[in-house]
């Protein structure tokens, strides 16, 4: 499953989930990102080539989507099925998160 065929798949899972879900866009780089009430999620090849490294930024120092003064957050994933299903659940919860 290339980049863009997951990041596809997981707008799928959070259009089931949300009724106004946050597609994602394309950057430069050909990332996926998805962006939401000043909230972004961005995800990369991890170096290992074989997984999917996912950055989750805050608002700003207040925001309290991150119960520490993190200012953000990294996750994994693997380029699969099960892992969209566990990354659109985590994209959609952050972003969002209301207080």
């Amino acid at each position: 499953m290339t980049l863009e065929e997951w990041a596809d798949r997981v707008d799928e899972l959070i259009g089931a989930e949300d009724p106004n879900p946050p597609a994602h866009e394309t950057g430069a780089a050909q990332d996926p990102t998805w962006r939401y009430d000043g909230r972004i999620v961005a995800v990369r090849v991890a170096e290992d080539a074989s997984s999917l490294r996912a950055v989750f930024v805050p608002r700003d120092d207040a925001d309290e989507a991150f119960p520490s003064q993190e200012r953000s957050r990294t996750r994994m994933y693997l380029r699969g099925e099960p892992s969209a299903r566990d990354a659109a659940r985590d994209i959609i919860s952050f972003l969002t998160f209301a207080v």
